[in-house]
């Protein structure tokens, strides 16, 4: 099953969407969230895989950025409990192309 839940949209679409389709979600995955985040405009909530390092919601608090990183992804320390953040980070500093490569 899937490891991110996101719903887009009003913040009324997702004050009502989002509790909807987190208890359809872990139910589907057997698993409640590990970590979620709301903002104006996206509703995010993932999923700890059953193997492995949880996966979790890394946040900035200066710029109120937010990024989760789901499935495998290929980069430096990947196994660190802290790439999502690491990544985040990079995002915020460096333009988003020299990051992707």
């Amino acid at each position: 099953m899937s490891d991110l839940l996101v719903v887009v949209g009003s913040d009324a679409t997702r004050a009502n969407g989002f509790g909807q389709l987190t208890a359809l979600f872990e139910g589907m995955n057997q698993r409640p969230l590990a970590d979620s985040e709301l903002s104006a405009w996206v509703g995010c909530g993932v999923v700890s895989k059953e193997f492995g390092a949880p996966q979790m919601v890394a946040r900035d608090a200066a710029s109120g950025a937010f990024l989760a990183i789901v499935g495998t992804w290929v980069g430096a320390r990947t196994n660190s409990p802290n790439s999502a953040a690491e990544l985040l980070a990079r995002c915020l500093r460096e333009p988003i192309h020299q990051v992707a490569r």
